[in-house]
């Protein structure tokens, strides 16, 4: 239960608020924002009654670190951990923390291997390592530059499991690498892949490139290969859409070979990113399209023929598209970018509090999608 006498938001880079419940509430005290071995006054601008509770506004003139944990203090010695607010949502926070290069998750060599996370108001991240022999160890990342937090351990860390440590607003919560490339069976731990040693596509399609030309075939990677009458042995699985020579039990083609005298030129596939709402250890227990985004970078395990294999879900997913791409088939991904499933542990919710969904003006998210959540795409780190 939380037990603060009041609660503060950081709202910008010179604004705060100050929520009183209305028993704690007592004029005339002075409030300080206290921290990183500075005491500053704030000046209380304005003073709001919400019935039970007492909010104050107030400015500050001095530099924030927001890698810093600050208190915001009254003269009665009361105080409260500074947690962030609508700073997250300005154009200015955007800009300064704006990391313009694309090596964010990790960066695989045999010598070692790199990883970098995003969060400028993290106050510490540990990188939580688990090696083959499943024993752990923790690291702390240094933070850099534009939001970046960074690691490098010595050694080949192929198929060693990871997970990050954040401490933002108060708590110290475990949070899944949102650059993750590969994952264990319902998004438990990421991954350290060796990619050189996947799969490799040889093939590509020949299209004209003309949309007119287009002929697409949506379906699901689940749904398509299901029927329990069609002798598929990869049922629901990404190999599935490799087989060829099968047969419905009237003698028609199924499955591949259906795909090819149907004379398409594009297969769109229903969501294969990771996405929640299937236990990827029982899928059969439970039904979904896909629409639930998790792990955006991260096959879906539930269609691989090992989710606890991250090299499985990557090298199956590269088999089939290879071996459409062999028929002269296309791959279009159908694609969630308007919401996740669960707002509250979607690892950038966690890392940046209040960054990744639009807001109306009083800060509760807006459901545009239907899903309680819409992903404000526009800001630079989520994009």
């Amino acid at each position: 239960m939380d037990k603060r006498p009041f609660y503060c938001y950081l709202d910008n880079f010179d604004e705060l608020t100050i929520i009183i419940p209305i028993k704690n509430y007592q004029d005339n005290l002075n409030y300080f924002l206290v921290g990183n071995d500075e005491i500053i006054k704030l000046k209380i601008t304005q003073k709001i009654n919400l019935g039970v509770e007492i909010k104050l506004l107030a400015n500050f003139d001095a530099y924030i670190d927001l890698g810093k944990v600050y208190f915001v203090e009254n003269t009665k010695k009361d105080m409260s951990e500074l947690y962030t607010g609508k700073i997250v949502r300005t154009e200015l926070f955007d800009n300064i923390y704006s990391y313009k290069k694309h090596d964010l998750g990790f960066t695989y060599a045999k010598e070692g291997t790199k990883f970098k996370i995003w969060s400028p108001v993290a106050k510490y991240v540990k990188l939580e390592l688990v090696d083959k022999e499943n024993r752990k160890e923790f690291y702390n990342l240094e933070y850099k530059i534009s939001g970046v937090w960074r690691a490098f351990i010595e050694g080949d860390l192929d198929g060693f499991k990871y997970r990050y440590l954040v401490y933002v607003n108060g708590k110290e919560q475990v949070v899944q690498d949102p650059y993750g490339k590969a994952s264990n069976a319902n998004g438990e731990y990421n991954y350290v892949v060796d990619f050189s040693k996947t799969y490799n596509i040889t093939h590509m399609p020949d299209f004209s490139g003309n949309p007119l030309d287009a002929i697409i075939y949506e379906t699901s990677v689940r749904d398509f290969t299901s029927d329990p009458t069609i002798n598929f042995s990869n049922k629901k699985r990404y190999l599935g859409l490799t087989e060829e020579n099968i047969k419905t039990k009237n003698g028609l083609s199924a499955g591949l070979d259906y795909l090819k005298e149907l004379g398409i030129t594009h297969l769109q596939l229903m969501p294969i990113f990771d996405f929640e709402g299937i236990d990827e250890l029982d899928p059969d227990s439970q039904y979904n399209w896909g629409y639930n985004p998790s792990q955006y970078f991260v096959p879906e395990g539930s269609y691989s023929t090992n989710a606890n294999d991250p090299y499985a879900r990557i090298n199956e997913l590269k088999m089939m598209v290879d071996k459409l791409h062999e028929n002269n088939i296309s791959v279009v991904m159908d694609v969630v970018y308007n919401h996740v499933y669960d707002s509250f542990n979607f690892s950038m919710e966690k890392l940046v509090p209040g960054y990744s969904y639009h807001v109306d003006r009083n800060g509760i998210n807006t459901n545009v999608s239907g899903c309680n959540n819409d992903l404000a795409t526009h800001r630079k780190m989520l994009r």
